[in-house]
């Protein structure tokens, strides 16, 4: 039963991520006040004359601000959508897709890709560039989830401990294959490797957005409609089976859904680790066993994080802007520790 404390989770974390959207549309090297994106929101909708400034407000709004933050959106729901889903999926807090190598090996994938950007641009036109992009990253990172639930597997049930021996495998050797990738590229510069390997939003546009927009949003309906499923999984395969739930076919549509989610996130900002930990393992107190708000809330939640890192990371250190990866990662290494001792401790481990 889910706490009564979560009936107003949700709009409170809507609220607070609109709110977060509005600053980070307006902070930069160069500010924006509320009250000019509004000016612009209106000329736009034809509701307001416009100023002498409101071609360049609406430049630096519209073509570079508004689809990085969507893509700070669309990333952070996707991730935390999928934490919550794998980690009910198989019982444990410990997992996420950066720490168990989906997010690197969609990463591979990407960096791979773009070293053929030009050509593929040239033969495909942009937005198909872009959407063989996200067909590699997908088969790549759902390729990866695979490999993890059949090495991991052992009498039907995936051992946490040996797919997280796994993931770190497939870390350090994505770590590798992407930097010789990027140093294959004669025009390569070491800022591409830190993008794939730590995260950015730098290079987000409309059309990453066209192309994420779409798979996030149905990779998150489809985890939705599971929550139900995992909350019975939850309770042991035994359980699940004697309510009706086909174990492994929901394994197919989870891990093939946040697979799909993640690879997404990946091709438009590089590896963010430990996003899908943080969301739910904050939310899962208040939530309880109830899928389906925690999935909803992880999304929402993952999103205010990501939106909120990406603005930091952009003003911390101006003109330098940090990886934002390195942001989240900075408080998600400790609340893995602290999941860790805890599964320690109730003998899971």
């Amino acid at each position: 039963m889910s706490n009564p404390r979560a009936s107003w989770l949700l709009p409170t974390l809507l609220g607070l991520l609109i709110v977060a959207a509005v600053v980070a549309l307006g902070v930069g090297a160069y500010a924006l006040s509320p009250g000019r994106i509004v000016a612009v929101t209106l000329t736009r909708l034809g509701l307001a004359s416009a100023d002498g400034d409101i071609a360049r407000d609406a430049a630096v709004l519209g073509a570079i601000r508004l689809p990085r933050v969507l893509a700070a959106m669309l990333v952070g729901a996707g991730l935390g959508a999928a934490g919550s889903a794998m980690q009910g999926l198989l019982r444990t807090p410990l997992v996420e897709p950066g720490l168990i190598g989906v997010s690197s090996g969609a990463a591979v994938a990407a960096a791979a890709v773009a070293l053929a950007a030009i050509p593929l641009a040239a033969a495909l036109g942009e937005l198909g560039s872009h959407l063989f992009t996200l067909v590699l990253t997908g088969a790549a990172g759902v390729g990866v989830t695979a490999l993890l639930l059949a090495v991991s597997s052992r009498r039907g049930e995936p051992s946490v401990l040996t797919m997280l021996l796994v993931g770190i495998a497939i870390n350090s050797f994505a770590a590798a294959a992407i930097a010789v990738v990027v140093f294959a590229d004669p025009n390569a510069q070491q800022v591409q490797a830190t993008f794939w390997l730590l995260g950015s939003l730098g290079g987000a546009s409309w059309l990453d957005l066209a192309v994420l927009a779409p798979v996030v949003l149905g990779a998150g309906i489809l985890l939705y409609f599971k929550g139900t499923a995992i909350d019975s999984a939850v309770l042991g395969a035994t359980v699940a089976r004697s309510a009706g739930v086909d174990m492994r076919a929901l394994r197919l549509h989870v891990a093939g859904g946040a697979a799909i989610a993640t690879a997404a996130a990946t091709s438009v900002a590089g590896v963010v680790a430990f996003l899908g930990l943080l969301a739910p393992m904050a939310l899962r107190p208040l939530v309880g066993a109830a899928h389906r708000r925690l999935i909803v809330g992880s999304a929402l939640l993952g999103a205010l994080v990501m939106v909120t890192a990406d603005l930091l990371a952009r003003v911390l250190f101006v003109p330098t802007e940090l990886p934002v990866g390195v942001l989240v990662a900075s408080v998600g290494a400790p609340a893995f520790l602290v999941a860790l001792l805890r599964e320690q401790r109730a003998g899971r481990l």
